[in-house]
């Protein structure tokens, strides 16, 4: 759909879902629940600059079995502005509100159900070409807030000692050895900040955030787009008592089309996690997803997905695994309106106790676009 001067692309999922473990707990219990999803994203239709939007809101509800309700969603946005002088203006702002899962490095035992978590992020980057020597800088800050926990037993436990604000800056330089491919390396400064300068614990978390990457962009015609990167980062800590948080990094976000309608796509990225616990810096979580969508017939489109991540304790010398893969069909009765199904599993293996999670799941329902 037309709005002035963007193209609009809304859908919306109504169905069923049937899982043996609703709130994706170490403990949870199977239900039936109504599971209804809308998205909408925006494209500016542009001569010059470029701008896009979307987002995406997910409510589900017990039918039967336990009583979960929950509400979650998040926006993206994206702006490139071509300036004079070959200069490059590109900003972004992100907003996500979900609730905490067992995939949480921090877990509250006792509660009647999962905190909420919000994390707000947004960039600006400035950016020239060189000849083939490619310069970028680019400012970014993000926000994290979670919510009070309710107990079972009644009452609440407050999470303000999580509640951080990060913002670094980040310098990439490049080098085109052609238009397909252009390596690079980027160094990263920042300082996170967290709300109290001293926890309950009395600890100062709050501290430097350091990072160097190497990597190599991705453009060769309609076949490859992206880019992959690995290196270092540390998280060091105002607090002497803290060990330095740090450890190997790797990133990707890679696009292949290896034939018409057939898109294969690898995501990974690499997150540094504080705590709350006394003593303890964190953990560095590892993650990474591959996914194939594939149009095996002109009305009916599959997708599948296998995700895998892994979590270093670092002052517990205990790791965790997790993984899920998913599998989905969609029959189109016509261009508006089809019919969409599909199973996922998930699991985590940990070495702490009570951590150890795993959740099937099988929807089936009506999706509807424009």
């Amino acid at each position: 759909m037309r709005a002035g001067k963007f193209l609009l692309f809304p859908t919306l999922e109504q169905g069923i879902t049937a899982t043996n473990n609703a709130d994706s707990s170490s403990d949870g219990k199977s239900a039936v629940l109504s599971e209804t999803t809308l998205r909408v994203s925006a494209t500016s239709d542009w001569s010059r600059h470029s701008a896009n939007l979307s987002g995406f809101g997910t409510y589900r509800k017990t039918i039967s079995g336990d009583e979960v309700e929950t509400l979650y969603g998040g926006l993206n946005s994206g702006l490139q502005l071509d300036l004079a002088n070959a200069y490059t203006l590109n900003a972004t702002a992100n907003y996500l509100v979900t609730p905490e899962s067992a995939t949480s490095p921090v877990q509250i035992e006792g509660t009647l159900d999962e905190p909420i978590r919000q994390t707000i992020d947004g960039s600006l980057g400035l950016s020239k070409n060189f000849g083939p020597l490619q310069l970028t800088g680019t400012g970014r800050i993000e926000r994290d807030i979670y919510g009070d926990a309710d107990l079972s037993t009644g009452g609440t436990i407050s999470q303000k000692d999580r509640n951080s604000t990060l913002a670094a800056f980040v310098l990439r330089t490049g080098w085109e050895l052609s238009p397909a491919l252009t390596p690079f390396v980027e160094a990263e400064i920042g300082k996170r900040f967290y709300d109290n300068k001293v926890d309950s614990a009395g600890y100062r978390r709050s501290g430097i955030r350091s990072g160097i990457r190497g990597g190599l962009e991705i453009d060769i015609a309609e076949k490859w787009t992206g880019e992959i990167s690995a290196g270092w980062i540390a998280e060091n800590f105002d607090d002497d008592r803290l060990r330095t948080l740090s450890g190997a990094s790797f990133d990707a976000d890679l696009v292949w089309s290896p034939m018409r309608g057939t898109t294969v796509a690898l995501n990974g990225n690499t997150t540094v996690e504080g705590t709350t616990s006394a003593g303890e810096s964190g953990s560095v979580l590892y993650s990474a997803a591959l996914s194939a969508t594939r149009e095996l017939r002109a009305n009916l489109t599959g997708n599948a997905s296998v995700g895998l991540g892994m979590r270093d304790f670092k002052d517990l010398d205990s790791r965790e695994i997790i993984w899920n893969t998913e599998a989905s069909l969609t029959y189109w009765f016509n261009r508006y309106a089809g019919l969409t199904g599909r199973a996922r599993y998930e699991q985590i293996s940990s070495d702490l106790q009570s951590r150890d999670m795993d959740a099937a799941s099988l929807f089936v329902g009506i999706k509807l676009q424009r």
